[in-house]
């Protein structure tokens, strides 16, 4: 079971923007962000651009 962490900071207009996601065996399961958490349960991931 391959799990990894995405991190991703981002300032824009005065606003600290955060984002991370956890990803095990190429399904999604947490997402946070500065607006909140979401939970998402075997969505499937075939790309992953956060730039």
């Amino acid at each position: 079971m391959a799990k990894n962490k995405i991190n991703k900071y981002a300032r824009t207009n005065h606003l600290d923007k955060y984002f991370s996601a956890e990803i095990e065996d190429d399904q999604l399961i947490f997402v946070n962000t500065s607006l909140g958490n979401l939970r998402r349960l075997a969505l499937k991931i075939t790309n992953i651009n956060i730039d």
